[in-house]
């Protein structure tokens, strides 16, 4: 955000710099670190809202079993329909590889992106483009 996004965007005033993770945020907000949320997901589904998960099969962070584990700890009605969803492949248009695997049954959708890690925008942003583009369609 410093330097080309900046100059992009051309509103960021001179005096807004952008730094790495303020260490006060991250110490009063410890309590919540690593804590599992998959409740809150069940909750969400259950009141109807949509859920989209996207994962970076690279990531060390947030790894792809972790996922699929607390996705099959959800107490949501529809989790053992879209456990049987068909995991479906999709492409780059760029270099028509597969960039990732995307399942969807009713209001929850998964995206695997394959050759990203935790910064799955910046490791794959063709993919990661696809998925915004395909949340859009699903959901509209």
């Amino acid at each position: 955000m410093n330097t080309v996004i900046r100059k992009k965007l051309k509103i960021i005033p001179a005096n807004v710099s952008f730094g790495a993770q303020s260490g006060e945020v991250f110490n009063k907000q410890s309590g919540d670190f690593m804590k599992p949320n998959y409740k809150t997901v069940d909750a969400l589904l259950f009141a109807g809202y949509n859920v989209v998960v996207y994962n970076g099969q690279m990531d060390l962070i947030c790894d792809t079993l972790g996922v699929e584990l607390w996705l099959n700890r959800l107490k949501w009605a529809g989790l053992e329909k879209f456990q049987q969803s068909e995991k479906v492949a999709f492409q780059n248009n760029a270099d028509y590889q597969t960039a990732g695997f995307a399942k969807t049954y009713k209001n929850l959708s998964l995206f695997y992106l394959m050759r990203a890690g935790h910064m799955v925008a910046y490791d794959a942003p063709l993919a990661a483009n696809h998925v915004v583009q395909e949340v859009l369609r699903i959901y509209n």
